[in-house]
């Protein structure tokens, strides 16, 4: 309800394997069917893979399949920016999530190394925000097989809750 008036909230679900935590993820999707449902899954195959729950979450929020080369992905993401271009110079920053190389700017070669991983978590929830303004339910599930860099995200998000229309359903082990 809180994400239909227009504030995010988190239910985190912690059980053991076998408790029934996806079949309850299954059930709550079903109920959610006038909200945007969008997964990111973490996999013990993918628990080194930067980013990676992110990575899937964002392709299927912008319809890029498996085909779509660097331009068409950086076409898209610009198509969805243009509304905040202040974001456009940063969007090489959102290739690094998607696992694509796209071209850099003067602002991203002279972002030192050290602020890389904060501005791109900034970059990306403020794209979200501006890709996604529609209420939503994003799940994660497993998520203590994420990647730390997948984590500091969702964590990042998790902060921003009161600003967005969103539900994050995620669970755990």
């Amino acid at each position: 309800e809180r994400a239909r008036g227009g504030r995010g909230s988190l239910i985190d679900v912690i059980g053991e394997p076998g408790m029934g935590k996806s079949r309850l993820v299954a059930e709550f999707t079903r109920e959610a069917d006038d909200l945007v449902v969008l997964s990111g899954p973490s996999s013990s195959y993918e628990s080194k893979t930067p980013y990676f729950p992110f990575r899937a979450l964002l392709r299927e929020l912008l319809g890029i399949g498996p085909r779509h080369g660097a331009d068409a992905i950086a076409a898209r993401l610009a198509a969805h920016a243009v509304n905040a271009p202040h974001l456009l110079p940063w969007l090489s920053l959102i290739g690094v999530v998607l696992d694509v190389e796209l071209p850099s700017t003067l602002e991203t070669e002279e972002l030192d190394e050290r602020f890389r991983g904060a501005k791109l978590e900034e970059v990306l929830v403020e794209f979200l925000e501006v890709a996604m303004p529609t209420q939503a339910l994003l799940i994660f599930e497993n998520t203590h097989l994420m990647d730390d860099a997948s984590a500091e995200l969702l964590r990042r998000i998790e902060g921003s809750l009161d600003d967005v229309p969103w539900l994050i359903l995620a669970t755990r082990r």
